[in-house]
């Protein structure tokens, strides 16, 4: 028996895609983030006003002051009025500041930005954000230092990349297989209630939007074995 045909870029898929297992912890993450950003981050921007680096200075508190406003949205059980996509725009012009100015520094500081696009952004748009910044630092680093720096920092990051990549892929396999095993019975194989109640609340949530029609059928048998004769 011939194996199945590979697709040519299945394993970049399973590499760059999947699920995203972070999806329903991103707020408390961000909280945490924001917090420790906020208290490493501030005297940076402050430093930076008095040093007529005046650009960057606004840029770094920039970020912080938007990742504060989340953070206490978040603290008060309310939701973040500020996207988690619009989070990295200042951060991001940091680090374009920095590597023109400063390149050695700002390649440092590529690191953490990159880390930041997985963890409060989804999957792939992480990837695209983070395969954006790869290119971005590269290019700067040839133009601000020379070819064979940029190459070091180009494979630097893009292996960071990967790594990052591999790691949240076994976690999203160790979370479907957590689901799998709360929502369907070990026994049988069948779904449970678990499973019911979570369908079922997705059905009404599409109800509401939708404004139509709907009706539910429950169907019961109490004495599924039949009966000897007699």
């Amino acid at each position: 028996m011939t194996p199945p045909p590979r697709q040519p870029f299945a394993f970049f898929a399973r590499l760059f895609g999947g699920g995203d297992a972070l999806a329903g912890h991103r707020e408390k993450i961000l909280f945490r983030i924001a917090v420790v950003s906020a208290a490493v981050l501030a005297p940076f921007g402050v430093s930076n006003l008095f040093i007529d680096r005046v650009p960057l200075g606004i840029a770094i508190l920039a970020t912080v002051i938007v990742l504060v406003i989340d953070a206490v949205a978040i603290h008060r059980g309310r939701k973040a009025p500020v996207p988690f996509g619009l989070l990295l725009v200042p951060a991001v012009c940091a680090v374009g500041i920095i590597l023109y100015q400063q390149p050695a520094y700002g390649v440092l500081w590529t690191y953490p930005v990159l880390l930041f696009c997985y963890f409060v952004l989804s999957r792939r748009v992480a990837v695209t954000v983070s395969l954006a910044l790869l290119a971005g630092t590269a290019t700067l680093v040839l133009v601000q230092v020379d070819a064979a720096t940029a190459v070091r920092v180009f494979a630097s990051l893009l292996l960071t990349i990967v790594i990052v990549n591999i790691i949240l892929g076994v976690i999203n396999d160790l979370h479907d297989r957590l689901v799998a095993q709360t929502i369907t019975d070990p026994l049988t194989g069948a779904f449970n209630r678990r499973h019911m109640e979570g369908c079922l609340d997705d059905v009404i949530e599409r109800q509401r939007r939708s404004q139509a029609p709907a009706a539910l059928l429950v169907i019961r048998r109490d004495d599924p074995a039949p009966r000897p004769p007699g």
